[in-house]
């Protein structure tokens, strides 16, 4: 609970707030009168825009003044961050003692907004800092976390359990920046054929249409043109890279109902959600599939890497030599 005292916060009471803001749209308009100004069509469209905006923040959505809330445990590792929105006066704000969720693979797909922030599993009881944000203004404080009483279980077993959980979505974690590496760098290979076809077009020696990846194998010879060849070796590394990613999980554009029980993204899941059932001591199944899970991430890894230190930096040598740099270095990939 806290309060807070900044111009820009709503108030809390929906009239006032709504007489606030009329109020300081005369008082633009007066002055913009007075100095002789007529009004923009553009600052009428923003004034209903932040009229829509304060609305959307009034039902809990993402728009207007938000209070950061960052959770850290006793070593200083933030183990949860989320906002609010925050408004004129006294405001309370809600952690449900939980880590953040693990990452999913940003594969461009629309996200829809939601108010509600997803959250991962229970943190261990123990000490906690809360830091929240407002602005420029921040403050911390300490909560201690206790144990559920109707759970009789011993810490050590707790413990391990929390920390199984925790390799488990970090495997996850793994893999889900490869998968967006692979998303992201097929985007810059599309950008760099586009380049490369419009200067085919410009030189008018290009072939009919930019190709596809499956055709890149189909030709018997390798043009001597150097933009064809750029072309056709960006065609086959996006033809790489898509084989890849499949070998790692079910891409959300695939059709139908696809097996997908050998997929390293789904193994590291069943490892996960295996053990959240209950926060007693792993069992040896449990174990077993965690041991599983870190031997196909470790593996998918390391082929991540090699594509991106082997075949994707002989295409970005390639687009150098051709004044086309449009794919950034990357740290390599690791098991955490």
């Amino acid at each position: 609970t806290f309060a807070a005292n900044q111009p820009d916060l709503p108030h809390p009471d929906e009239e006032e707030e709504r007489a606030r803001k009329e109020s300081d749209r005369a008082e633009k308009r007066a002055a913009r009168e007075a100095a002789g100004e007529a009004e923009e069509p553009e600052e009428a469209e923003q004034e209903k825009e932040a009229e829509s905006e304060e609305g959307r923040s009034r039902r809990g959505g993402k728009k207007g003044p938000q209070a950061k809330v960052e959770v850290l445990d006793e070593s200083g590792e933030v183990v949860r961050t989320f906002e609010q929105p925050a408004q004129l006066g006294i405001n309370r704000i809600n952690w449900n003692l939980r880590r953040d969720s693990f990452e999913r693979p940003e594969t461009g797909e629309p996200q829809e907004e939601s108010p509600f922030q997803p959250s991962g599993i229970r943190v261990l009881p123990g000490t906690y800092s809360v830091r929240l944000s407002l602005g420029d203004h921040d403050a911390t404080r300490t909560v201690e976390v206790l144990p559920d009483p109707r759970e009789n279980i011993p810490p050590a077993d707790r413990v391990a359990k929390y920390e199984a959980v925790v390799r488990a979505g970090e495997l996850r974690d793994g893999l889900a920046e490869g998968i967006t590496r692979i998303y992201r760098t097929r985007k810059d290979v599309d950008a760099v054929l586009a380049r490369v076809r419009q200067a085919l077009d410009d030189a008018e020696d290009g072939e009919e249409g930019p190709g596809t990846a499956e055709d890149a194998d189909d030709a018997e010879d390798e043009p001597t043109d150097p933009n064809k060849r750029l072309q056709r070796a960006g065609q086959r590394l996006k033809k790489a890279l898509t084989e890849l990613e499949e070998t790692l999980w079910i891409p959300p554009e695939t059709k139908g109902i696809p097996y997908d029980d050998d997929k390293p993204w789904n193994i590291a899941g069943r490892a996960a959600f295996s053990m959240t059932s209950s926060n007693d001591a792993p069992t040896a199944a449990q174990l077993s599939f965690l041991r599983r899970a870190e031997e196909v991430v470790g593996e998918s890894l390391q082929e991540i890497n090699r594509v991106l230190d082997e075949d994707v930096a002989e295409f970005k040598r390639m687009v150098a030599d051709s004044d086309i740099e449009l794919l950034p270095e990357a740290e390599p990939l690791e098991i955490p």
